[in-house]
């Protein structure tokens, strides 16, 4: 119902205020990020400032293109998040990936910890049996996710959400 009032609304921050609107009402959270496709990037980014990157950020349904500026602790995280599942998926999963506007291929270190300065630009793909096995149980895998805290030893969210 919420997609077919996107496509039938023009004005920008109308649709974007429609989503966030929606946001806590949809039943299929999963399928939200299909909302956001019919967003133009400048209303995708309204929505991001609205709702919040982590909000949005959906591990399983991860696949899709991203700009992330990891001096900024939630773009940070979601970068993290994405790093990790490229690490525990099967198969060459980050495509097209820059950071600060050069060719890069994801260390193994980054598994660890990210650098906390920087853009990062990439593809997250899936081939067909990790999209199936996705679907059936969820995230491809949770166990012993080192992404969860940031080097101190914060967890992440915690000073973030932590006033609400």
């Amino acid at each position: 119902q919420v997609y077919r009032i996107l496509t039938i609304l023009t004005k920008p921050n109308l649709r974007v205020e429609i989503c966030v609107v929606a946001y806590a009402r949809v039943v299929d959270w999963h399928a939200y990020k299909n909302l956001e496709l019919v967003l133009s990037s400048t209303e995708q980014k309204l929505l991001r400032d609205r709702i919040g990157v982590v909000n949005l950020f959906d591990e399983t349904m991860a696949v899709g293109f991203y700009e992330l500026d990891l001096s900024d602790r939630e773009q940070r995280f979601v970068a993290q998040e994405i790093v990790h599942l490229g690490h525990v998926e099967p198969g060459e999963n980050m495509g097209d990936c820059t950071f600060n506007e050069s060719d890069f291929d994801v260390p193994v270190s980054w598994v660890k910890g990210l650098p906390r300065q920087g853009m990062l630009h990439l593809y997250y793909i899936r081939d067909a049996d990790v999209i199936k096995q996705v679907r059936l149980q969820g995230a491809y895998d949770h166990a012993d996710s080192p992404m969860m805290a940031d080097p101190s030893g914060a967890w992440y969210g915690e000073e973030l959400f932590g006033t609400f």
